[in-house]
């Protein structure tokens, strides 16, 4: 059995408060951690009630095991770590995704095949988000794929539904969204304006 003390003294004419508890080297070095939130916000309200604020606070934590052996709890290190790889692993590849998204989307503005790559390409980059549970990036993943079908020449469909998941986003105060599907909208607007010119140099060759 080990002893571990803690003091913090506001005024040491005030009443003094001894708090002791028992537990594990683990529980320990979580209460060492809280304490040093403490110390760095130096705000004990976040951790006592508020009756201990104008008093000395002793802690005494009676501990068992050698803190210099820490136990590892393999288990959860596994779980930990088997989570964080696998989002690593998603993420990367919606990176991956996103890069040649982006390319064959700007080529998307003049041919249709492109377009169409693009357009499966955030149907993929919908079902990684949705793995990954990310809201926003599959809301986003729905604009790029909405963007493709308007380059298909389905402008009018594309901005419809746009407009939903503009209406949505508003509903839920998410400026981050609103401000992507205003900027999917205006992309399609200026798409419609190099189909027009495209358009009339198109005829005008044939003059």
């Amino acid at each position: 059995m080990n002893s571990y003390y803690y003091f913090d003294e506001n005024d040491p004419s005030t009443e003094k408060v001894l708090i002791s508890c028992h537990g594990s080297v683990q529980e320990l070095v979580t209460l060492n951690a809280i304490i040093n939130l403490k110390r760095l916000f130096d705000k004990l309200k976040l951790f006592f009630d508020n009756h201990l604020l104008s008093k000395n606070v002793y802690i005494e934590f009676i501990y068992t095991g050698n803190p210099l052996q820490f136990v590892i709890d393999r288990q959860w290190n596994f779980i930990i770590a088997r989570h964080f790889n696998m989002n690593l692993t998603l993420e990367r590849n919606m990176w991956n995704l996103s890069t040649f998204g982006g390319a064959f989307s700007s080529l998307g503005d003049y041919y249709n095949r492109h377009a169409i790559i693009a357009g499966r390409l955030s149907m993929t980059q919908f079902q990684l988000a949705k793995e990954m549970g990310n809201d926003d990036i599959m809301v986003r993943c729905k604009l790029y794929f909405l963007l493709s079908l308007a380059q298909l020449g389905k402008p009018k469909t594309a901005i419809k539904f746009i407009t939903y998941e503009y209406n949505k986003a508003q509903i839920m105060k998410n400026n981050f969204l609103m401000d992507c599907a205003e900027g999917t909208i205006a992309k399609i607007k200026s798409l419609q304006v190099i189909k027009k010119n495209s358009t009339i140099e198109h005829n005008l060759l044939k003059i």
